[in-house]
């Protein structure tokens, strides 16, 4: 391992950010971005605090790299000086909420990917048509092998009404719904 590299701490708040050059790591913007977009907050103050741990958990893990140290320390006068930096200011008056609501519309596109390549794997494990014959219908009337046999359960009206319709709606955690604005995905 050379001098300029080292394992990044288990314990980030943000991982991904600390990953890019050290160079960028004293722009609290990106880190406040980061951030957002990985825990699905949109708190300035837990944001800063979760800043703060990294640069701690960072200069733990970069003791031997002096080049990094000192990135670090500016960072730390930087989280200090926040007050002052009119760029972090206008993102989180202007641009937070908006990241916030991208980062909530990625993660739905990557819950519906997933829920259609879980389907697929299913459909793929089940097999054909012709290789499955329960799934056939060589029948003329229309019924499956299933109808056939009298394996299918057959449901009253007063069944189909007590149930409510199967929709193919995905779950996501509750403080997801209100940027939704109700649309079904």
């Amino acid at each position: 391992m050379s001098s300029e590299e080292f394992m990044l701490p288990t314990e980030l708040n943000v991982p991904e950010f600390w990953k890019q050059s050290y160079m960028e790591w004293k722009n609290i913007t990106k880190y406040d971005f980061r951030y957002i977009s990985t825990t699905l907050t949109a708190k300035k103050s837990e944001a800063h605090i979760a800043y703060r741990q990294d640069i701690e958990s960072m200069m733990q893990a970069t003791k031997q790299i002096s080049r990094m140290q000192q990135t670090l320390a500016v960072c730390k006068k930087v989280l200090k000086d926040i007050s002052k930096d009119i760029g972090n200011a206008f993102f989180w008056e202007t641009e937070a909420e908006s990241s916030l609501k991208l980062a909530v519309a990625s993660l739905t596109v990557e819950l519906q990917v997933a829920r259609q390549k879980s389907a697929a794997d299913v459909l793929g494990e089940l097999g054909s048509h012709e290789s499955n014959p329960r799934l056939s219908s060589d029948s003329t009337d229309g019924t499956t092998n299933d109808d056939v046999a009298g394996t299918t359960p057959k449901r009253s009206a007063e069944e189909d009404q007590s149930e409510p319709a199967k929709t193919s709606r995905i779950r996501v955690p509750i403080f997801v719904e209100p940027f939704l604005n109700g649309q079904d995905f």
